[in-house]
């Protein structure tokens, strides 16, 4: 009885994970040659405008990697920054699964109605001005000390294929409807910086 349950586990998993590979296209490989052709891949999902598209630069890209992404556990969603060195402090449901689109979509609603008092009051101490972040259309180096508005920042990478599409479209919507002074950012975890 053990090994049929085992065996019936076993494919379940097996089936559930080349489903979800082949519905959304996980796993999909980096093979651009051109940055124009990876904006154009991006463009062509029509989940954020170019502009929004940043890339690593090549110097603090492991280290992005490694002390950022691994430390916090981020996903599809890296943070709500009020500039380059304050974050909005989590909530705790979105801690316990930074995965999640609903908690993810929640998270952001949620820090988009805030008021600049409530959001000052909620910040903590989280720098990203230890990297350099670039524009993909342009080249050229992203501040993120603008005062007064909530730049919400996304992870992003062709290895998710679709699967995180509608969570970047809603929270695109979001920010619409809200009408609150914020940008979102798309950013790369892709090697973009070796693309000519």
């Amino acid at each position: 009885m053990k090994i049929v349950f085992m065996l019936i586990l076993t494919v379940s998993i097996t089936s559930c994970r080349f489903y979800a590979t082949k519905k959304y296209h996980l796993n999909n490989s980096f093979d651009f040659k051109t940055k124009a052709s990876y904006l154009n891949a991006f463009k062509n999902k029509k989940v954020g405008e170019p502009f929004e598209l940043l890339y690593i630069d090549s110097a603090d890209y492991l280290n992005f990697y490694i002390q950022k992404l691994s430390k916090d556990s981020a996903v599809a969603y890296l943070g709500c920054f009020f500039n380059d060195s304050s974050a909005i402090k989590k909530s705790e449901s979105l801690a316990e699964n930074t995965s999640c689109s609903g908690r993810i979509q929640q998270e952001i609603k949620t820090n988009l109605q805030m008021n600049k008092d409530t959001v000052i009051y909620n910040c903590k101490r989280e720098l990203i001005r230890d990297y350099k972040f670039r524009e993909v259309v342009t080249g050229n180096l992203v501040s993120f000390n603008s005062e007064g508005e909530i730049k919400i920042l996304l992870i992003y990478t062709t290895g998710f294929g679709t699967y995180y599409d509608e969570l970047y479209k809603s929270i695109t919507n979001s920010k619409n409807e809200c009408n609150s002074k914020s940008k979102v950012y798309f950013i790369s975890i892709d090697p973009v910086y070796q693309l000519k």
